[in-house]
């Protein structure tokens, strides 16, 4: 088992493979940014971090949101639930909206829309 500290080494290594390659395709794409001053340098940075934190929460929520499991209890009442298919909304986090997929159900006894993952991010 890889301690922590090499586990954070291997992540920055990572890290600075995705920066390299975003801004050599860039480049490659025309971009000029030899105008930049360090205010727009920081803008890029702020803007970069945002977007890997968001793409980060959306591929490990996506994870642990079951997908193809059969429909739960309706939580109010208890009476069996129906499948509604796949519903998409968004999170609202520190770094912006992130969209989940996530099961609907129905449950007719209550007449009542419900998320099964309703409360598992919280806390």
């Amino acid at each position: 088992m890889a301690s922590s500290e090499s586990r954070l080494l291997a992540r920055q290594a990572r890290v600075q493979a995705v920066v390299a390659e975003m801004l050599a395709m860039e480049l490659a794409e025309g971009g000029d940014d030899s105008h930049e001053n360090i205010n727009d340098i920081e803008g890029g940075m702020v803007a970069f971090g945002d977007a890997m934190a968001r793409e980060f929460a959306a591929q490990k929520l996506a994870r642990r949101i079951p997908q193809s499991v059969p429909p739960p209890p309706c939580p109010r009442c208890g009476h069996a639930s129906e499948d509604r298919g796949l519903h998409r909304r968004p999170l609202i986090t520190r770094r912006g909206k992130v969209t989940i997929t996530e099961a609907k159900c129905y449950c007719p006894q209550c007449r009542q829309l419900f998320f099964p993952t309703d409360g598992r991010f919280g806390d």
